[in-house]
C-alpha cells in the first residue's frame, strides 16, 4: 500500500469510519478470527472458470449455443445452464459488437419443507435443456407469442440474446448459501447450495467475454423480474451496470410485500416464505435494500423500466392493503400497486429528466373476469394497452425506450475530459490506486446520466473498499495480516449491514488480542485509546473515569463511545477535508458536520466533498 493510501486510511479507518446507510448492530464481541462461513458480498462476481460448452442448435435463422456451469448446481439434479443466441448472417461477416439482451424467465418461488419435499414441485429445480431455453427466448413465459422478445429478434440494433436458468427456484437470489431441508447431494456427495444470483452474473460475464458486446439490457418477468433488481445491483457493484433494466410484474421487498403474510407469491409456495427468504442472499431480504431504495440512492445506477398491470391476479390484484411509505404515514393502495410504489416514488423523485420509467399498463387476459389482469405483459403479443398514460402499442414504447438507452453512452462526448478528471481522482482517493478501466466506467455512467453521488456511493460500497478497511484494521490494531476466511467474514458483516465500520473498529480495539497487545490492564488500554482515537495523552482523571466505565459497561461500549466523541469526530472531519480538498475545514464546517457524522456516517461527508465543485476543480488540476 503506497504512502498516499496509507495516509488516507490512517484518517478514515483507524478513526472508525462509519459507512453511510449501514445500521449499527449490537455490541457483542466476535473473535478476531471468526469461525462462521461468510456469505460473499452482493457484488461478488460469479465463477466462470469451469463453464463448458454443451451443444448448439439452429432455428429460423438463429444459432443457439448452450453452456453449463458446474460451479453452481441446481436444487435437485444437474447444474445451471445458459444459452447465447446469435442471429445468423453471411459467413464472411466478422463478429461485430452488438448489444446483449439478457432474459430471466419466471416460474414462482420454491423451497424444501421439513420433510425434504420440494415445494411446490421440481419443475424449476432441475437442469434446463437447450430446447427449453430456446422456448423461453422465443416466447418468454407465454404460449401466446413472444411480445417484446419478437421485436428484439428483428430489431435493427442486431441484438444477441442470453437466456439464463433458474434451476434453484430461488428468484435468481441465492449466493452459494445452504439450502434448508434439501436432501439432494451433488455428484461428488456434497450438499447442494442455492446460487441463482452468482450463476446469473457469471453467465452474463461469460457472454460478454465470449461474444463482442457493447451494451447490456436486462429483462426479467415475474420471478425473473424479482431477480432483475438484485442482479442489476450485483452487476453494478462489479462495475458492469446494465445499460437498461426491464422489470416486468415483480418486486421482492420486505416492506411493501409484507401484506402477503407467509406467502411471497400470494398463492404460490404457501407457508414457505420464511424458508424461501433464508435461501436468498441476506442483503436481498434486508429492509434497507428495497428496490426503491436501490434506485433512489444510486446503487442501481442503470435506467429502469418498471412494468406492471394494476389488477395482476398473481399479486392479489387491486385488493386494498396497508402500504408503508418512507416519508409519511402508511397509505391504502391496491396490492399490486403497493408492490411497485417504492420504485414509482424513487423514479418520480428523479424529476422529468429521469431516464427511468414507471409503466403501469392495462392489458387484459382473456378468460379472467375484469380488466387489467394480464401477468407479465411484456411477453404477450396482440394485446393492446387501454390505460391512457401509455400508447396502445406499449411494446413499441418499450423498444423505443431501449433504443434511447442504447444511444445514451454517445450523446455527450464533450463531457469526457471533465468526467475523466473527476473519475480518476475519485478512484485514486477512494480505492487508493490508479485504475483507468474503473475510471472509464464511471465516465460512461456520468455521460449516460448517472450522478456523481451515485458513482461515489457505488465505489464506497464495493467489496474491494470493504476488504481494504478490514485489512487495515488488522494491521493498525492487531499488527498482523488477517487470514482470508477472517477477511471474508468481516467483509460479509459490513456488506450485509449487520455491522458498521465503527462497530467493527470498536470490536477490534476491545478484543482480547488487542487488550493483551498493549499491556493487558484497563489503565494501559484506556491510555492507548486516547492516543490512537483522540490524538492526545489521557490525564489521570481521564484514565480513572474510563477504567470505571470499562468495569461497568465493557471494553466494546467504551471504545465505541470514544470513537463518537466530539474530539474523534472533529479529527475525522479535518482528515477528510485534507484528504479530499487539500485544505483544513473551518470551525463552521466542523460544527456542521460533526453531529451529522455521528448519525449518518463519515461517508455522508466524504460523498458531499467529492461531489462538490471544489473537488472537481482540484481534480482537473491534478489530472489535466
Amino acid at each position: 500500500m503506497g504512502d498516499r493510501r496509507r495516509q488516507c486510511w490512517s484518517v478514515i479507518v483507524a478513526a472508525g469510519l462509519v459507512l453511510a446507510g449501514l445500521t449499527p448492530a449490537g455490541a457483542q464481541e466476535p473473535p478476531p478470527e471468526p469461525e462462521p462461513v461468510p456469505v460473499a458480498p452482493i457484488g461478488t462476481p460469479g465463477s466462470i472458470d469451469r463453464i463448458t460448452f454443451l451443444k448448439s442448435a439452429e432455428r429460423e435463422g438463429w444459432r443457439y449455443d448452450q453452456y453449463r456451469n458446474p460451479a453452481y448446481p441446481c436444487a435437485v439434479t444437474g447444474d445451471n445452464t445458459f444459452t447465447i443466441a446469435t442471429k445468423l448472417g453471411p459467413a464472411a461477416t466478422p463478429p461485430a459488437f452488438r448489444p446483449l439482451w439478457v432474459y430471466m424467465h419466471g416460474g414462482g418461488f420454491g423451497h424444501f419443507d421439513e420433510t425434504g419435499t420440494p415445494r411446490p414441485n421440481t419443475w424449476h429445480m432441475q437442469q434446463e435443456t437447450l430446447s427449453r431455453q430456446i422456448s423461453f427466448l422465443r416466447g418468454g413465459d407465454s404460449s401466446q407469442g413472444g411480445g417484446v422478445l419478437d421485436l428484439v429478434r428483428d430489431a435493427p440494433a442486431g441484438f444477441r440474446m442470453l437466456g439464463v436458468s433458474m434451476c434453484g427456484h430461488d428468484g435468481y437470489g441465492g449466493a452459494d448459501v445452504p439450502d434448508p431441508n434439501n436432501p439432494n447431494l451433488t455428484d461428488d456427495g456434497q450438499p447442494r447450495t442455492v446460487n441463482g444470483l452468482l450463476a446469473t452474473t457469471a453467465a452474463i460475464d461469460f457472454a460478454r467475454r465470449t461474444v463482442p458486446t457493447d451494451d447490456i439490457v436486462l429483462h426479467g418477468t415475474s420471478a425473473g423480474s424479482f431477480g432483475a433488481w438484485h442482479v442489476a445491483w450485483a452487476l453494478a457493484e462489479q462495475g458492469l451496470a446494465p445499460d437498461a433494466v426491464i422489470a416486468d410484474s415483480g418486486i421482492y421487498g420486505t416492506a411493501r410485500t409484507g401484506w402477503l403474510d407467509e406467502d411471497p407469491g400470494c398463492s404460490t409456495n404457501a407457508g414457505g416464505a420464511a424458508v424461501f427468504r433464508s435461501r436468498l442472499h441476506p442483503a436481498i431480504v434486508d429492509p434497507a435494500n428495497e428496490p426503491g431504495d436501490l434506485v433512489a440512492d444510486g446503487r442501481i445506477p442503470s435506467p429502469v423500466l418498471d412494468l406492471w398491470v394494476g389488477d395482476d391476479p398473481i399479486w392479489c390484484g387491486d385488493t386494498p392493503v396497508r402500504c408503508p411509505v418512507d416519508d409519511g404515514p402508511d397509505i391504502r393502495l391496491g396490492a399490486t400497486d403497493c408492490m411497485h410504489e417504492g420504485v414509482r416514488r424513487a423514479i418520480a423523485a428523479q424529476g422529468p429528466d429521469s431516464r427511468s420509467r414507471s409503466m403501469e399498463v392495462c392489458v387484459d387476459e382473456p378468460g379472467i373476469e375484469g380488466d387489467c389482469d394480464r401477468h407479465v405483459p411484456s411477453v404477450v403479443s396482440d394485446r393492446p394497452n387501454t390505460a391512457e398514460a401509455w400508447p396502445a402499442d406499449y411494446l413499441g414504447s418499450i423498444m423505443d425506450w431501449v433504443d434511447e438507452r442504447l444511444a445514451d453512452d454517445t450523446v455527450q462526448p464533450s463531457d469526457w475530459p471533465t468526467g475523466q478528471a473527476f473519475a480518476t481522482a475519485a478512484v485514486v482517493d477512494l480505492l487508493g490506486r490508479e485504475d483507468p478501466a474503473r475510471a472509464e466506467e464511471i465516465v460512461r455512467a456520468l455521460i449516460a446520466g448517472s450522478s456523481k453521488r451515485a458513482e461515489l456511493t457505488r465505489l464506497t460500497r464495493s467489496p474491494e473498499w470493504l476488504e481494504a478497511i478490514v485489512v487495515d484494521l488488522y494491521l493498525t490494531t492487531l499488527g498482523r495480516v488477517a487470514g482470508p476466511a477472517s477477511i471474508d467474514w468481516w467483509v460479509a458483516e459490513l456488506a450485509s449491514g449487520r455491522r458498521s465500520v465503527l462497530d467493527v473498529s470498536a470490536s477490534f480495539y476491545a478484543s482480547p488480542e488487542y487488550f493483551q497487545r498493549i499491556g493487558g490492564t484497563p489503565s494501559t488500554w484506556v491510555a492507548d485509546l486516547y492516543g490512537v482515537i483522540l490524538g492526545r495523552r489521557a490525564s489521570r482523571a481521564d484514565v480513572t473515569y474510563w477504567v470505571d466505565q470499562v468495569r461497568r459497561r465493557g471494553r466494546t461500549v467504551v471504545a465505541r463511545t470514544l470513537l463518537q466523541t466530539g474530539e474523534s469526530v472533529g479529527r475525522r472531519v479535518g482528515g477528510l477535508y485534507v484528504a479530499l480538498l487539500g485544505r483544513s475545514p473551518s470551525a463552521a464546517d466542523v460544527a456542521y458536520w460533526g453531529p451529522r457524522i455521528r448519525t449518518e456516517g463519515d461517508l455522508a461527508l466524504a460523498t458531499h466533498l467529492a461531489a462538490s465543485a471544489e473537488y472537481q476543480d482540484r481534480a482537473e488540476h491534478r489530472y489535466p
